[in-house]
Formats: structure tokens, sequence, C-alpha cells
């Protein structure tokens, strides 16, 4: 789920607000700090759910850093560590960016926690079919055994060549030519043949 904060983030495409700074960049472009807030997207972590991560999440957004494994924790062991040790600054700018961070935070732990009693009832046919079915469990078709010959052994043990009429021989060990030549006179076949006849073949 994605909420958003409002933070004083420059917004160069608006040419109505008003220019309080200009930085130089490399390259000739310019940064424009403005006065009006922006909004920048954050996923809003559950403190005790992921008690870490928030603390990530809120040292990267109110307080300044460039390398994150440098700035962020400084020389704590965790980012929990480093966020009770500014957990005051945090709540300073946090207050000023998000207002409404308790009002949004409660709504989530609602969405998440409590089964909303209104969508309880949104199908209830479909619903009381679905309960039944689950009661009754899975049991094969009639109409559709052949097609799951695992559960069937007259299906499994299904040959389809006998309704086509094709038999199995009898006598596998049989030759299958019977008129059969022998090496050296297959050889001295190849030599008999002439110069087109060897090309061909």
């Amino acid at each position: 789920m994605i909420l958003m904060i409002m933070l004083r983030m420059p917004d160069l495409t608006s040419e109505k607000t008003e220019i309080c700074e200009e930085y130089e960049l490399k390259g000739g472009l310019k940064l424009v700090k403005r006065q009006k807030s922006k909004i920048i997207r954050s996923v809003r972590l559950n403190k005790n759910k992921d008690p870490e991560n928030y603390s990530r999440e809120q040292l990267m957004l109110y307080t300044p850093w460039r390398n994150e494994n440098k700035d962020l924790m400084k020389n704590c062991q965790s980012y929990q560590e480093r966020y009770e040790q500014l957990k005051n600054t945090l709540a300073h700018n946090r207050h000023q960016y998000d207002c409404h961070a308790e009002v949004l935070d409660e709504a989530i732990d609602n969405v998440e926690n409590d089964e909303l009693e209104e969508f309880v009832d949104v199908a209830p046919n479909t619903q009381h079919r679905d309960e039944q079915d689950q009661e009754i469990g899975t049991k094969p078709s009639p109409l559709f055994g052949c097609f799951d010959p695992g559960t069937n052994k007259q299906h499994n043990q299904y040959d389809l060549m006998d309704d086509i009429g094709i038999f199995p021989r009898t006598n596998d060990d049989e030759d299958l030519v019977v008129k059969r030549m022998t090496d050296d006179d297959f050889r001295k076949l190849v030599r008999s043949l002439n110069r087109k006849q060897m090309e061909f073949f």
C-alpha cells in the first residue's frame, strides 16, 4: 500500500511557484528549491510488524543523508537503535511534513485487522454454495471419469489398439526381412555399379 507524505521538494515543471533558492548542478542544470510543499510516495510500514524496516523508512524520510550505509546508521548496530537516538528530531520533522500520520496509521490498522461487516453479505448465494461445496468435498464426475485414468483401474489399463483393430505380434523374435543379403554380396553389388549409379548411390 503506498501513501503520500507532504515534503518540501522542488517542482521543475511548475512555473507559477515562487523561487527561493537556486542550485547550480554539473552540466548547466539548475535545482530550484520551492516554498510550496510537494508530495513524495512512501510505503507506510507497520511499526509493530516490521520495526527494523519501519525505522529505516523513517530515517530515510526525515533525516538528511547521502550514503545509505554510512549516513543513516552512523555508528549504530541497527536502524532501530539509530531511530531511538533521533526519535525527537524525527517526530519534529514528521509533524512538519506529515500532519495526520496518526489518523492514517489508525485507518491502515483498521483495514488490515478488522473484517469489514458491510462486505460480508455482498454475494450471499455464492458464499452459501461455496460453503456447501467445501462441506461435500471433491468427488469424481460420473460423466467425465474417463479423463482421469489414475482413479479407475479399468481406465488405467485401457488399450486403444484393441478398439482400432491393431493387435500386437505374438512372436517378436521372427526376422522381418526374409531374403536378406550377406555383407559380401552387398559389397560386390556396390562395386559393380557404373559411374552414374555410384553418384546416385
